[in-house]
């Protein structure tokens, strides 16, 4: 149904908080398109513990900024 409507976009189920599918996820978008024009990272978790929030936080903010290149 998505390739119905957009074939030339690339959509993907992943893992966030797991760095090889991330990086696996890239490497077939530069592959594929050989670039990146826009990215939409949409993660739900439901309700956690004060741990699990701070490993959210830990996973999530870090790893978007070194994909969009921000020290």
């Amino acid at each position: 149904m998505f390739h119905d409507r957009c074939p030339d976009c690339l959509a993907t189920l992943v893992d966030v908080g797991d760095t090889a599918q991330i990086d696996a996820v890239f490497k077939v978008q530069y592959e594929q398109f050989v670039g990146l024009d826009v990215l939409v990272k949409n993660a739900g978790i439901a309700a956690i513990s004060d741990e699990e929030w701070q490993r959210t936080l830990d996973i999530t903010l870090p790893r978007s900024r070194d994909k969009i290149g921000v020290s």
